[in-house]
């Protein structure tokens, strides 16, 4: 793999003096395409938030000075949408907060990403979504940020497997436009055969970096 956007080393995670990871070393660049695969309880989640800055370690160091401004956006299991909030306005929440996007900017791209991802509501609230729906919108609120690096917790997993290949593919093609990097953490042997990279993660030990 090639270097410069993340570097991880000895991180460990651990809870009630359990430890979840174990001294993992991570280098990421430009183009890396991840599959994280790991049994149930393996630590995987754990794994991601550490990367991106919401869980803090038991030691170990995470520089992410690579990223530059685009940043770290992380794709969870479970949507957590605002019910208040339409689709749209959703997705361009996290561009209003920045500061750094006009209304209108925020309002298009949140409309890009939305409409790219087959949500064909964007005024709808969460509530009037299907599952599936209510993930392609979390999904492209993550998109809509330019982040350079994205990491996605079982983003399939609410998606059936036409849903599942396009949400695949634009995230594929944003980590392209971006000149980012993508982790997927998945259960799923279809999805981690689609990335070029496998990291397996087992008794808190990451193997498969070098391959």
């Amino acid at each position: 793999m090639s270097k410069g956007l993340l570097e991880v080393r000895n991180l460990s995670v651990s809870y009630h003096d359990q430890v979840i990871i174990d001294d993992v070393d991570i280098d990421l660049g430009v183009g890396d395409k991840v599959a994280l695969v790991g049994r149930s309880g393996s630590g995987k989640t754990s794994l991601l938030l550490a990367i991106a800055g919401l869980l803090v370690p038991a030691r170990g160091k995470v520089d992410r000075g690579g990223l530059g401004q685009g940043g770290v956006a992380v794709v969870f299991q479970s949507p957590s949408l605002i019910p208040e909030l339409s689709a749209a306005e959703n997705v361009a929440l996290p561009l209003r907060l920045s500061g750094e996007t006009t209304a209108t900017e925020a309002a298009t791209r949140a409309d890009a990403a939305l409409s790219g991802l087959g949500v064909a509501s964007p005024d709808a609230l969460p509530s009037q979504l299907s599952g599936g729906q209510q993930q392609r919108v979390a999904i492209a609120r993550v998109l809509a940020t330019g982040a350079r690096l994205i990491l996605a917790d079982e983003p399939t997993g609410a998606l059936d497997h036409d849903s599942g290949r396009s949400v695949l593919a634009a995230l594929h093609s944003h980590c392209d436009e971006v000149s980012g990097a993508l982790i997927v953490a998945t259960h799923d042997d279809e999805v981690a055969a689609g990335m070029p990279i496998r990291w397996s993660l087992a008794d808190g030990r990451l193997s498969g970096q070098d391959r």
